[in-house]
């Protein structure tokens, strides 16, 4: 769920406005929150696809880097 939001609200709130940077000669607040209202929807499917993928991938990563760290006595004291 955090992968999900943090995908939403921070990764689609530096993206729209990125795009409102690149694309608009001034900045404008309506330019910002009509950015935000299109762009919505496709944030939302990258927050769901986000978290559908880390919830399938996210056991074999850290079983793997578990390994990793094993095998090179990485976090040892």
């Amino acid at each position: 769920m955090f992968g999900g939001l943090t995908t939403l609200i921070i990764y689609g709130g530096i993206i729209n406005l990125g795009s409102v940077m690149m694309f608009t000669p001034t900045f404008t607040w309506g330019a910002l929150l009509a950015s935000y209202a299109s762009g919505f929807w496709f944030d939302l499917v990258h927050a769901v696809a986000t978290v559908i993928f880390l919830w399938y991938l996210s056991r074999p990563m850290l079983e793997k880097l578990d390994r990793i760290k094993l095998k090179y006595g990485l976090l040892e004291p």
